[in-house]
């Protein structure tokens, strides 16, 4: 099927990524970016493709602020399949995360829009390299990427010059019972788009020597400790990496954290005795981890309290989520009725 219509109904739905920290920037010589993260539950997107009389986009979350990058994605989804015209059909956001929060959301948007336009289509989904292609991820970081066909923690070691996507160096399924606890802030967003770009022409290289210790820790202790089910020995490893990780951002950040409130919130945590705390990506996101659903709760309980002591603390929201070991779900039914409007 080329540009005719489709009379399927596609459901894609996704997971979001907590990325740990970078490998490398800046560097002269060798692989650029890489990284290790994690892919989990709860903070994804849901879309429905299905037929329509000319391309509509639809977003009913909660920001409705995603129009604008499905459209993009589909005209470089169109550029890149030399279509005259966009499929018709109707793409609807059911539920989205909030956009520049560190969960990789522009990533999973735009490999879900990808996938989905091809199994509307009628075509076989292209694998991982040419879906971050055709809609343009993967620039950077890989792990969102990998994540979006495979879920788990992922490793890897960054993309040398002429590479399209940085390959994937290992990946582990994280033990179903672990949970993140979540901390983000209303109407404060992370680093991104040309903000972003601007920070990383600042930025000093990381050193090599910093590089090399980054990837010791990955491949020495928080990967040995994902494949046994140590818990501990996981979220001690994460307090080690990103702490390290976030140095090398604190030209642009104001520190290893996004912002003095974050700063704030890990401290209190490590205080209390939380183990594998964080920022993902330039944030505002914080995560703590946590061995199961009652341990979460509990550090839940742990932050409310403080915050009646400590309004730097009241302004979080907090969210519990599970551990995403598989890829993005994407199912096909035949569609029973054209969609004409909005």
């Amino acid at each position: 099927m080329s540009e005719a219509g489709s009379d399927l109904e596609v459901i894609v739905e996704t997971g979001a990524r907590l990325h740990f920290g970078l490998l490398a920037f800046g560097q002269q010589h060798g692989r650029q970016f890489g990284g290790v993260g994690a892919m989990i539950d709860g903070v994804g997107f849901r879309l429905a493709v299905s037929p329509a009389e000319s391309l509509q986009v639809v977003d009913r979350s909660e920001t409705g602020s995603w129009s604008p990058r499905i459209e993009s994605t589909v005209a470089r989804y169109v550029a890149a399949e030399s279509l005259t015209a966009p499929p018709p059909c109707r793409i609807e956001v059911i539920a989205a995360p909030r956009p520049h929060t560190g969960l990789g959301s522009g990533t999973q948007l735009g490999l879900a829009v990808a996938a989905a336009l091809d199994r509307y289509r009628g075509c076989p989904v292209r694998d991982i390299e040419e879906l971050a292609a055709v809609s343009g991820r993967g620039q950077r970081s890989a792990v969102g990427a990998h994540g979006f066909v495979q879920g788990g923690l992922l490793f890897e070691e960054g993309k040398l010059p002429g590479e399209m996507l940085s390959p994937l160096a290992e990946r582990v399924a994280l033990p179903d019972e672990w949970r993140f606890v979540l901390f983000s802030r209303d109407a404060v967003e992370g680093q991104s788009g040309t903000a972003e770009q601007e920070s990383f022409a600042r930025l000093p290289p990381i050193s090599g020597e910093v590089t090399a210790r980054l990837r010791s820790e990955i491949v020495e202790s928080m990967l040995p400790a994902a494949r046994q089910g140590d818990r501990a020995a996981f979220g001690e490893s994460l307090d080690r990496y990103g702490s390290t990780a976030g140095a090398c951002f604190a030209a642009a950040q104001g520190g290893v954290y996004a912002s003095a409130e974050s700063a704030r919130l890990v401290e209190r945590l490590r205080t209390a005795g939380v183990v594998g705390v964080g920022q993902s990506s330039w944030g505002p996101t914080i995560f703590a981890l946590a061995a199961n659903a009652g341990e979460a709760e509990t550090i839940v309980e742990l932050v409310e309290r403080e915050a009646a002591q400590d309004t730097t603390l009241a302004a979080w929201r907090t969210s519990l989520v599970s551990v995403r070991n598989h890829g993005a779900l994407i199912e096909s039914r035949e569609a029973t009725t054209l969609k004409t409007t909005s």
